[in-house]
């Protein structure tokens, strides 16, 4: 005994709901968003939350029974699976949009409703670190690969994404530093940055030097970073090496935190340590921790 698809009824044979099978809508609406020339990455996260998420739940089922009842079950087995708050928002999200997406599609009459988000929930979060200039040539130095090392010294310097300095061409370097417009993303295909500008960052002497060096042996306009085969950096290439180098030293902290994360953080220290003097000259002070503690007062003691 078969269940009509449309109604639930039962029936004799199996019918096939064609275009209204969830499998095959869901197949559409990403091949939509392809063409429009979405971002790999972005591609690659719809194509997850549908192999994990949405085909394991929904299955074949026909799209015009999908429910808010439904959708309100769907919710209670993501959270059961232990997904952060961010995740769960972006898979119902990204589900939302679906739905969307059929509606204007005419697949069905209406969205279901969406259940009310209620309180977050709390779970644990990965702890963000950040390390020193001291430490972070400590494990540059245990990189062996020179155009991998002398990337990784541009991404300390100046904080930029490693999907940008593996994208830095030789003519990019400019004097005293190097424009950054564009970056390599996860299939190594070369993008432009977000807004379209380019921007630029100086480079101290001893490093600009070196990438000069490695330009000459660089023809025309190609790539100024590239990996022993001769070709460009792939996703992991740079995490790879900075992992290993990581190991040798017994430190364990990210690529990016090691230097997106503490040029930031290590800028915020230079700034409060000479705003702590700032204020303890103001006053006259001995000592920071007296003008810190009793007179110079945050904002919510303002009135």
């Amino acid at each position: 005994m078969h269940k009509c698809p449309t109604c639930g009824s039962p029936i004799l044979f199996s019918v096939s709901p064609g275009k209204h099978d969830f499998k095959t809508a869901l197949q559409r609406w990403i091949e939509d968003i392809e063409l429009e020339d979405a971002s790999y990455a972005y591609l690659r996260q719809l194509r997850g939350y549908s192999k994990n998420h949405f085909l394991p739940f929904f299955k074949s089922s026909d799209v015009r029974s999908i429910s808010g009842v439904q959708i309100k079950e769907f919710r209670r087995v993501l959270l059961k699976k232990g997904l952060s708050d961010k995740t769960l928002k972006n898979v119902l999200g990204a589900f939302q949009t679906f739905l969307f997406w059929m509606c204007e599609e005419e697949l069905i009459g209406a969205v279901p409703r969406f259940p009310r988000r209620k309180k977050k929930v709390i779970r644990p979060v990965r702890e963000k670190k950040w390390i020193d200039q001291e430490t972070q040539f400590k494990v540059l130095n245990m990189v062996a690969h020179e155009p991998t090392r002398l990337c990784i010294a541009v991404m300390i310097e100046t904080g930029i994404r490693p999907c940008e300095a593996a994208a830095v061409h030789k003519d990019d370097l400019r004097e005293g530093g190097i424009n950054i417009c564009r970056a390599l993303d996860e299939r190594r295909v070369e993008k432009p940055e977000k807004n379209g500008k380019v921007f630029f960052r100086p480079l101290s002497a001893e490093l600009y030097k070196n990438l000069c060096e490695l330009s000459r042996s660089r023809p025309g306009a190609a790539l100024l970073f590239l990996n022993k085969r001769g070709s460009r950096f792939s996703k992991n290439h740079l995490w790879r090496f900075w992992e290993k180098a990581c190991a040798a030293l017994g430190i364990k902290i990210s690529i990016y935190q090691a230097t997106r994360h503490s040029k930031a953080s290590q800028k915020r220290a230079v700034l409060e340590e000479r705003m702590l003097e700032e204020l303890r000259r103001e006053l006259e002070h001995s000592t920071a921790k007296t003008t810190l503690k009793h007179y110079a007062l945050g904002k919510e003691k303002k009135i």
